[in-house]
């Protein structure tokens, strides 16, 4: 989900301006890769020379075509992209802004190209934030929580139904013990596939929690376990994926490895797509699906990170390092794209892009407003208004297919 402005402040607290001008185009060749033919990250042979995220030069505008760009303060409102579409249609949130991190009430709207669809919420009269949402055809999904925190503790799922225009909430976080769950392990919100919700939730006893993926039928929901041991699901047409590890089964496992597993849709059968093997010093903090391909990322004690855009058809893999202290977070999968924050929230650019067609690494984005969303050819991310550039918004883009003139 792309930050609100309360969340870029609490990452710029140290002084750092959130409005300082983005990086201008410059002659810099951005980062290639050439993609590895092996389908396997066990040998670092294998493996592509990786791209540094430093070496990114900033997005030409000729790669995508402009589809809307939202003003992030409209009359006294914060109005922020919770979630885009792959025909470019949006899910808002609008909040009423304090001046302070106090927490207002905060309500959606879905928009398409010719305007408002609905406007809802579920807590009108309670302060609180939306932390991740979703939507298909049928559901806009949603999770809430009081808290101010970067992650939601506890936390609230509801559901619009876009037939019935009613507001149903889902379920809870548990509580582990006498307390509420702690979060899970990187952030991550609900997905929509097969006519399920699918989420990522704590367990276990206090000290040996669990994580597993559950799921529940939005329309009736009776939530159950789905994928043990899981978490940070992800969606590509009617399948569900997610990292599986023994890290999530409450054991202290080091130099453990993770796994990219699949949950049939109509059989409720987990199969593994791909093992891959970490150290004890790092741990899977996102995943994103799209047909055939993958993106996930690896983040480090240290605090640096890895991004690895892997297409399981052919076997190739590109992978993106970050410097220390610049993590990665929010990967998004599209047709011809893969983008991610930088999540650290303390270097000059807001989050990168992979052109998959040329394997050239961009970045785009403001310091300090990270976060993406995106799916099919449809690309948003935080920005200086093209038109005021003293003004944040949201861009919302359509990238271009390879064939396409620039």
């Amino acid at each position: 989900m792309l930050p609100a402005a309360g969340v870029a402040i609490l990452v710029l607290s140290a002084g750092v301006s959130a409005c300082s001008e983005p990086a201008t185009e410059t002659s810099k060749e951005p980062p290639k890769a050439t993609p590895s033919a092996s389908a396997s990250s066990e040998s670092p042979s294998d493996s592509p020379e990786p791209l540094k995220a430093l070496d990114a030069a900033p997005l030409p505008a000729s790669l995508y075509e402009p589809l809307h760009e939202i003003r992030s303060s409209q009359s006294g409102f914060a109005v922020l992209v919770a979630a885009v579409d792959e025909r470019g249609s949006l899910l808002l949130r609008h909040s009423k802004k304090t001046g302070s991190l106090e927490l207002t009430e905060e309500t959606l709207e879905l928009r398409d190209s010719n305007g408002t669809l609905a406007t809802f919420g579920a807590s009108p009269k309670r302060p609180h934030q939306v932390t991740e949402a979703t939507f298909n055809k049928d559901f806009v999904v949603w999770m809430e929580t009081p808290e101010t925190e970067l992650i939601p503790d506890p936390w609230v799922m509801y559901a619009y139904n876009r037939d019935t225009r009613e507001v149903s909430e889902l379920t809870r976080a548990p509580r582990v013990g006498r307390f509420p769950a702690p979060a899970v392990p990187s952030f991550t919100g609900p997905v929509l596939a097969g006519g399920r919700v699918h989420w990522a939730q704590l367990g276990g006893r206090p000290r040996s929690e669990t994580v597993a993926i559950w799921g529940c039928d939005p329309r009736r929901c009776t939530p159950r376990e789905e994928i043990a041991g899981a978490a940070l699901p992800a969606v590509s047409g009617e399948s569900v994926y997610a990292i599986q590890t023994a890290r999530f089964t409450g054991k202290r496992a080091p130099g453990s490895e993770f796994s990219i597993v699949r949950l049939d849709p109509e059989s409720g059968e987990v199969t593994t797509i791909r093992t891959i093997p970490m150290s004890d010093t790092e741990f899977p903090d996102g995943l994103a699906a799209n047909d055939s391909s993958f993106l996930w990322l690896v983040a480090d004690s240290a605090g640096a990170g890895r991004a690895h855009v892997w297409d399981q058809a052919d076997g190739s893999e590109v992978v993106v390092t970050s410097e220390l202290d610049g993590g990665f977070g929010y990967p998004v999968l599209g047709e011809d794209f893969a983008a991610w924050g930088e999540a650290s929230g303390l270097n000059d650019v807001g989050n990168f892009v992979l052109d998959r067609s040329s394997n050239t690494l961009y970045s785009m984005g403001v310091m300090g407003y990270y976060g993406v969303e995106g799916t099919g050819p449809v690309l948003a991310w935080m920005d200086h208004l093209s038109d005021d550039r003293s003004a944040m918004g949201t861009t919302v883009v359509r990238w271009k297919s390879p064939d396409e003139p620039g």
